[in-house]
């Protein structure tokens, strides 16, 4: 078998462990499961889990490294959502197992209400009682009713609260909605229970319910064993049923007899024909032995019946094969598929021919799962959520109502003698004081602190009344986790209004992103609010981060409880993700906006204004003051404290995760020697370089612990495979934060990369090196090495040198900084700019080159001599030596240092990238690498996915290559604009032009763009800038224009998107044209003439000639046009900034004078942006008023029209253009 078979084989397979996921992740979801429910499918999804976690090892046997870096993410979605689905599961099942206080009551979701101390001691452990959800059917009220009231109801150790909140907690559908409308008080119990058995208990009812069941019996067809054993014991426990209801069978058997074995296949009532009397009709032994003894000679003589049949899909309704009836897209009414069931006879429940929904045999166990009533899915008619088929976010429109949710949490009170009551709390932000019930203050005893009066004044009565209260102590903690809050509170003998917590919508989307409600959506939702935390406690529970809005008046406020619902829901839309499939589809989404995103603003330096650096936000210059303030040198090395987070807490260790993917990736790599030796000795280096330790027990930091997976990546460059170790500190277990979570970015201190390259290209000689292992140069303080934990064998040297790895796994820590922590970059920076601030006198040409001219661990540096160029060198070697630098991968195109380095043994490279640009030294020159694209290009289908990513992959920061790579460009908008999904083939147009524009790439390779502009400081330079604009493009190019020689020379110096260059920015150009676009490299060719000799074009007077005018007689009408005038006269002002400031002042000064709120403080951003806005929209109107009204109007614009071409549109009030690249 091939290895393409082989990997079909197992992707089919892992296809299959998914599906099989999804659905236990349906069943555990679902709130109607019992406790015996969520244990066996969560022992289920821990298989399916480990089955899946083997089948993905196998599969990344087979797969490349790009491939596997791919595949992997995808698998620790899958994994980290089903770890996440399987830990709630067994968090869920374990407390409402433990929390009950009779062994002997279980399966039910809402068993975990209150704590109490463990049962006496019995000999015998008691097996679990189950009690099952009563959904409103008269004849499963008794045997409800018994097992309730044996198990909850009797139980002197609860409380009447308790017991209705167990009750309503087991009720559902009909029977749940009979008794909605009642509060949950103590005297509302008993209120509750009659009404329940005035409507289920009468005992008239379920006798005749039984009755009618057996009387229309629907003959079975089905003639499995299994089958006819069902319908035996269905009628069985009917008939036991009625014989302990006191209704004696036997006075009616021969009348019920013939119409239970009528139900029976011929000929198991041919044997027990005139066997049936008065006598032996009794309750369970109707007709018990000669079924039983015809069901085994059934078993002997009928054919064998395969367990592994496959079931094939039918639909009634269209009556075709391949789909179920919910399936069906022909027939999708409701009513015309009701229609359609009663004209072909077939059941509303089962939807098979021969019977009614009254006597089918699934009666007792089918139900809609959408409404859990007794009717087929298919024929259900409550609504249901309408999805997006564009989108992968989908919305659910909440206007139904105005309501405003209160922010409510669901908590564990516990008093001083171990007793836990699980209740709701009230935050409320305007009570200065918490309160707590009175109720709850006796049953848990809590300790009163202090006795006294309270002022008490509500908000609309002028009046305040006192009254003595009792102060008590007491500590609540999350459902969640192990959050605790101490709370001082006043006892309260009110009673709380009823107040829901979070709706169904809002659970769904907490759950896609794995946020936990405080007050979820389940059958304890009605625990009454008890507990009050007013504004004393209020910020111990809530929590400082930001909130995510759900709509402008709807929000989940982050707390130590979990999350909490708080606004207003009128016309509250919110987004949420349904399935986990949907949550893959929004993740690859985001993260193709993201790919697009990044691509733009790429393309956007040198076109977007190049700002002045801003000044450090106070929060950053506070994080570079604290790295400054803690300078400390060990060994020659800078000591770095990773920047923390105060508000985030490591509340997870990571092991977990760090432990399986260590598993996975070294099954791997044990199948790749070459891979095992390499990432054996980078191990081995860090280790011997004593950059990682081995982890002592003493040296463990329980605040500050975690554990990084590592896996390696691989680059190619110039056909030479590099492999580097990456550690993922953006890990984390299911619902706990990442390291990169806990530590702060940083400000950005690193220079802009375009300025950079335009400062490389302007000196004659030029140099780069590299930081050799620049970050790992730092030395991590000790209190911070915990937090850097990584899993790796043990290994040890032979007597021989030989590096020796045994199977033992043990744990080490970073001794120095590592690359992938969010803060690095910044700690980097800020230590090499820290150090040419130190010794800015001693080197003064370094050290402006260190703040200016390094990104990262990149230096790119220039000088004008060889003798600078040496003197540089050796400036820049000595002022890194202070923190222990080395710098490697020299490259230079000076020959005189390079004679330096040979004498030295210093390596140094011909050919090198710079900041991404490959520059061949020994020409000067800057090329192009184009084969890796072709060879990638040939590889895929054509998609709008692999436009954007060999767009993305085109690296051309200096905009060199412009005009060819903006025919991709005006491709991709192309397909983005007619709606092609991303794995969807391209038009037969659109990937002929693709194919033109890949072939002909090898164009490309040819082009050497001298590195050096070719000017001095001296030298008489001028810069000319051509601008251009299409409909699909705009862009500019800059040429600077000098003497050389007496010879006047043009050259490109960047661009961004015949006489004109920029045309070919707009229009493009294919690759086998630029080689030779003369006008591209050197602009037009009267540029290199005297400007006398520069052609000129002559503009239209304004003043107009003298006519005649005509007199005639005209009719006279009257029109009326909207002038706008502003408010001040805008040439008064010579300042931009100026004018906005006075423009504000006028706003505000007309705000004041309407509104009795005013404003007294100083301008601020908002009233700057409002003048700006102001004076935008006045300059439009006044200027394209024609079109501005034909756009409110729904009218086309006149051709006329100076913007007609470009699809002008109104966004709130603004004139804006289509979007050109």
């Amino acid at each position: 078998m091939s290895t393409t078979e082989k990997l079909s084989i197992l992707k089919r397979k892992r296809t299959t462990l998914r599906t099989a996921i999804m659905k236990l992740s349906t069943k555990l979801n679902d709130s109607n499961c019992t406790q015996a429910d969520i244990e066996f499918n969560a022992e289920r999804l821990q298989i399916k889990l480990n089955e899946l976690t083997l089948a993905d090892d196998e599969i990344h046997d087979f797969l490349n490294d790009q491939e596997y870096s791919e595949d992997i993410i995808e698998c620790e979605k899958y994994s980290e959502n089903g770890h996440l689905l399987l830990f709630n599961s067994k968090k869920k099942a374990n407390t409402s197992a433990a929390i009950l206080p009779c062994s002997r009551i279980g399966s039910s979701p809402t068993s975990d209400s209150i704590h109490y101390a463990s049962p006496p001691n019995v000999t015998v452990k008691l097996r679990t009682v189950n009690i099952n959800t009563f959904y409103g059917e008269i004849e499963e009220f008794h045997s409800f009713w018994e097992r309730f009231e044996n198990c909850i109801d009797k139980n002197e150790s609860l409380s009447q609260i308790d017991k209705h909140v167990f009750l309503r907690g087991y009720l559902d559908a009909e029977a749940k909605r009979l008794v909605d409308g009642i509060s949950i008080t103590t005297d509302t119990y008993t209120m509750a229970k009659v009404i329940l058995k005035s409507k289920y208990g009468n005992k008239d009812k379920i006798i005749q319910a039984h009755l009618d069941y057996l009387e229309n019996l629907t003959p079975i067809k089905d003639l499995s064993p299994s089958a006819l054993n069902e319908l035996y014991m269905d009628c069985n426990r009917r008939l036991q049923a009625l014989d302990a209801l006191g209704e004696k069978t036997q006075s009616y058997g021969r009348i019920l007899a013939p119409k239970i074995l009528r139900a029976f296949p011929h000929e198991i009532c041919q044997e027990v024909e005139g066997t049936i009397t008065a006598n032996n009709i009794k309750g369970s032994l109707v007709p018990s032995y000669p079924i039983k003894s015809s069901l085994e000679n059934f078993n002997v003589h009928s054919r064998p019946i395969s367990k592994d049949k496959k079931i094939s899909a039918f639909c009634p309704f269209c009556e075709t094969s391949g789909h179920w009836p919910q399936q069906c897209n022909s027939v999708t009414d409701i009513d015309e598929r009701i229609q359609k069931l009663k004209a072909t006879n077939r059941c509303f429940l089962c939807t098979n021919r021969g019977h009614v929904q009254k006597n089918c045999f699934r009666k007792e166990k089918y139900r809609c799962s959408k409404c859990r009533k007794k009717h087929h899915v298919s024929i259900c008619k409550t609504p249901t959520i309408e999805q997006s088929a564009t989108t992968s976010t989908n919305k659910i429109d909440t206007s139904t109502y105005n309501f405003v949710h209160l922010q409510t949490a669901r908590v564990f009170i516990t008093g001083p003698n171990g007793i836990t009551k699980l209740t709701r709390c009230l935050l409320d932000g305007g009570s200065q004081s918490s309160f707590i019930s009175s109720d709850l203050v006796d049953t848990l005893n809590l300790p009163v602190i202090s006795t006294g009066p309270l002022e008490l004044q509500a908000f609309e009565s002028p009046n305040s009344f006192s009254h003595k209260r009792r102060q008590v102590q007491f500590q609540l903690s999350s459902i969640w986790d192990k959050a605790k809050v101490n709370v001082i509170a006043f006892e309260s003998s009110n009673r709380y209004a009823s107040h829901p917590s979070s709706p169904t919508d809002v659970s769904r989307f907490a759950k896609s992103k794995r946020m936990k409600l405080a007050d979820p959506d389940d059958p304890l939702s009605s625990l009454p609010i008890e507990i009050l935390i007013g504004a004393d406690f209020y910020w111990n529970v809530m929590h400082s981060d930001a909130p995510v809005k759900l709509s402008d008046s709807l929000a989940l406020v982050p707390s130590s409880f979990g999350w909490i619902l708080s606004g207003s829901r009128l016309h509250a839309t919110v987004s949420f993700n349904p399935t986990v499939h949907s949550i893959n589809v929004d993740i690859l989404t985001h993260e193709l906006d993201n790919m697009v995103r990044n691509f733009w603003n790429l393309e956007s330096i040198g076109i977007q204004p190049i700002q002045e650096k801003l000044k450090l936000s106070t929060h950053n210059a506070e994080l570079l003051t604290n790295f400054h303030q803690s300078f400390k040198i060990i060994d020659g090395r800078r000591v770095i404290h990773l920047p923390w987070k105060p508000e985030v807490k490591l509340t997870s260790s990571n092991y977990d995760t760090a432990i399986r993917r260590f598993n996975s990736w070294t099954r791997r790599i044990h199948a790749i020697t070459e891979l095992k030796q390499k990432y054996a000795k980078q191990m081995q280096d860090y280790i011997d370089e004593k950059q990682v330790e081995a982890v002592l027990k003493d040296t463990q930091n329980e605040v500050r612990l975690f554990y990084l997976p590592h896996h390696a990546v691989k680059k190619i460059t110039n056909e030479e495979i590099k492999w580097r170790i990456v550690f993922n500190a953006s890990s984390h277990s299911p619902g706990h934060p990442s390291l990169n979570d806990a530590l702060e970015a940083g400000p950005n201190l690193l220079p802009d990369i375009l300025a950079m390259l335009l400062r490389f290209r302007l000196s004659k000689i030029a140099i780069t090196s590299d930081g050799s292992q620049a970050f790992l140069q730092l030395i991590l303080a000790d209190e911070d090495r915990d937090a850097t934990r990584f899993l790796w064998y043990k290994t040890e040297y032979t007597s021989d040198g030989n590096l020796c790895i045994a199977d033992k796994i043990v744990t080490y820590r970073f001794t120095r900084l590592p690359f992938g922590l969010t803060s690095s970059p910044f700690l980097l920076s800020a230590s090499l700019r820290e150090l040419a601030t130190m010794y800015k006198q001693t080197y003064p040409v370094a050290t402006k080159h260190i703040e200016n001219n390094t990104y990262m661990d990149d230096f790119v540096i220039g000088t004008s001599t060889d003798t600078e160029a040496i003197t540089l060198y050796r400036e820049m070697l000595q002022l890194t030596s202070h923190i222990s630098l080395p710098l490697t991968k020299w490259t230079t195109n000076s020959k005189a240092l390079q004679g330096e380095w040979k004498q030295e043994n210093v390596p140094f490279r011909e050919i090198t990238q710079v900041l991404g640009v490959e520059w061949d030294t020994d020409k000067d020159v800057f090329q192009i690498d184009v084969q890796a694209k072709i060879v990638e290009a040939s590889k895929e289908p054509v998609t709008k996915r692999l436009l954007l990513k060999l767009m993305s992959k085109f690296y051309d920061p200096l905009g060199l290559f412009s005009p060819v790579t903006v025919i991709v460009k005006i491709l991709f908008q192309d397909t983005w604009l007619s709606g092609i999904k991303w794995d969807e083939l391209l038009p037969p147009a659109v990937a002929q032009q693709w194919h033109k524009w890949i072939n002909e790439l090898q164009c490309l390779k040819d082009i050497r763009i001298p590195r050096w502009i070719g000017f001095s400081e001296t030298s008489d330079v001028t810069i000319h800038v051509f601008c251009d604009a299409s409909e699909r493009a705009y862009g500019a190019c800059f040429y600077a224009r000098h003497t050389v020689n007496n010879f006047m020379e043009v050259n490109l110096i960047c661009s961004r998107s015949t006489d004109n260059p920029a045309d070919h920015l707009t229009c493009g150009t294919f690759p086998s044209q630029l080689p030779s676009l003369e006008s591209w490299w050197h602009g037009p060719k009267w540029l290199n003439h005297d400007s006398d000799a520069w052609p000129t074009k002559d503009f239209p007077s304004h003043s107009q000639p003298s006519v005649e005018v005509e007199s005639r007689k005209i009719e006279s009408r009257s029109f009326y046009v909207a002038t706008t005038e502003p408010i001040i006269d805008i040439s008064r002002y010579s300042s931009y900034t100026k004018l906005l400031r006075v423009t504000a002042w006028i706003l505000r000064f007309v705000h004041n004078c309407k509104s009795h709120l005013r404003i007294i403080h100083e301008l601020n951003c908002n009233e700057i942006e409002k003048a700006k806005d102001y004076w935008i929209q006045t300059v439009q109107r006044q200027c394209f008023s024609a079109e501005i009204n034909a756009l409110k109007e729904g009218r086309p614009l006149q051709k006329k029209s100076k913007i007609s071409c470009f699809n002008p549109f109104l966004t709130d009030d603004y004139l804006r253009l289509g979007g050109r690249l």
